[in-house]
């Protein structure tokens, strides 16, 4: 045995701290390898949930706790969809002028910048249908502006509807909209059905 040097479990260890600064050094290896481990693994756990939470739509909260929840999303109310100042519910329509439309739209309302607006009377029956077209562009989400002259087909009735729908080209009911503004006719009493 060499002098200041002791053999323990067959490793040489300094006498100062014995087999007491062995046992000290081997479990602080250890240690750092267990939170080496921990800290691989937490990173590993992150990076997953991240990829997993970007795959996953967004869910809005419910608006209340009592609200029931749907698989499918909520209709977006047509007056965030479509906007008509003129003309507006039961206003006094002159059969001997076409009635002006204004108003605004979304840009998803619209197909290549047009939607069709149909009138009709209080029977059904079609006094004109013909396309609006956007007053600008009509490729965003923004809303967008539109006027129209729609001249129409003298009426028999004192009421009708003016009926702007949405451009649906996929043919889908479930997608089809529209917004009915009625309206009056200043029509004489003698051509009067009701």
């Amino acid at each position: 045995m060499v002098k200041g040097i002791k053999i323990f479990e067959g490793r040489p260890q300094a006498l100062e701290g014995g087999p007491r600064l062995c046992y000290n050094i081997h479990v602080m290896r250890n240690s750092i390898k267990i939170v080496i481990i921990i800290l691989i693994l937490v990173i590993i756990a992150a990076v997953l949930y991240l990829k997993f939470e970007a795959q996953s739509p967004y869910v809005l909260p419910s608006p209340s706790p009592s609200a029931s929840v749907s698989a499918s999303p909520s209709p977006t109310p047509l007056s965030d969809m479509i906007q008509v100042t003129t003309p507006v519910e039961n206003d006094l329509i002159d059969p001997a002028k076409p009635i002006d439309i204004e108003g605004q739209a979304r840009g998803n309302w619209y197909f290549e910048a047009s939607f069709p607006v149909e009138l009709v009377d209080a029977n059904g029956n079609s006094l004109a249908q013909e396309p609006i077209q956007a007053s600008g562009s009509w490729m965003t989400t923004d809303f967008v502006p539109f006027s129209k002259q729609l001249k129409f087909v003298p009426p028999t009735t004192a009421t009708g509807t003016l009926i702007l729908r949405n451009d649906n080209p996929s043919g889908d009911p479930a997608k089809a909209l529209e917004l009915d503004i009625p309206l009056r006719f200043n029509i004489k009493p003698a051509t009067q059905k009701e």
